[in-house]
C-alpha cells in the first residue's frame, strides 16, 4: 500500500517525513484506552527510536496523556492535534499505522468504530483490539486484530509488522 497524495504531510506536525507514525482518531477517554497508546509508543521507541504517535481528537485524558509522555521522556514523540476537519488527509498523508485499542465490553463500548473503517478506506494498515466488532473489518489484509490486554510490547510488535505494508523495504 503506497501513501496517497494528501493535503497534509508529517512535517505539518513537526515530524520528519521519514519517521514512522502511529496514530488514532477518537475521544481521548478511558473507554477508548487512550493512555495505552502512550505505552505502545514507549515500547516501540526501544527498537525504533524514530517513531511518533499522532492522536486526533479531544477528551478528558488530554493533559494526562501529555503528562505521562513527558514523565516517560517521550513527550516530543507524542502529537496531540485536537479535533480536525481534515481527518482523511491526516490518514493518507501522515499515518503509517492506525491503532485502535478499545477494550471489549464492559470497559469499552465500540459498536462500529467509523475511524477504523476510514483508516482502511485510506489504505492505512490497522491494528485493532478484540473489542472491535468484525463488521469494522472491511479490508482484512490491512487489519491485524489482537487482544487489548496482551500488553504494549505485543502491540508495538504487531504495529511494526503492519508498518511494512505501508513502507515495504
Amino acid at each position: 500500500v503506497t501513501r496517497m497524495p494528501a493535503g497534509i504531510s508529517k512535517s505539518a506536525f513537526g515530524i520528519p517525513e521519514d519517521a514512522l507514525v502511529f496514530g488514532s482518531i477518537g475521544r481521548l477517554s478511558p473507554e477508548k484506552n487512550s493512555e495505552f497508546l502512550v505505552d505502545v509508543l514507549h515500547a516501540t521507541l526501544a527498537s525504533n527510536p524514530g517513531t511518533y504517535l499522532v492522536l486526533v481528537g479531544e477528551g478528558p485524558l488530554r493533559s494526562a496523556l501529555e503528562s505521562k509522555a513527558r514523565q516517560m521522556g517521550i513527550g516530543d514523540h507524542l502529537k496531540l492535534v485536537g479535533t480536525r476537519s481534515d481527518v482523511a488527509d491526516v490518514l493518507r498523508g501522515v499515518l503509517d499505522v492506525f491503532l485502535f485499542p478499545s477494550p471489549p465490553p464492559p470497559r469499552g463500548n465500540e459498536a462500529l468504530p467509523i475511524a477504523v473503517v476510514e483508516a482502511q478506506a485510506a489504505g492505512v494498515p490497522v491494528v485493532i483490539s478484540d473489542g472491535v466488532t468484525a463488521e469494522a473489518i472491511v479490508t482484512p489484509w490491512l487489519v491485524t486484530q489482537i487482544p487489548e490486554n496482551v500488553g504494549p510490547q505485543a502491540w508495538a510488535e504487531a504495529s511494526l509488522k503492519q508498518s511494512k505494508l505501508r513502507n515495504p523495504e
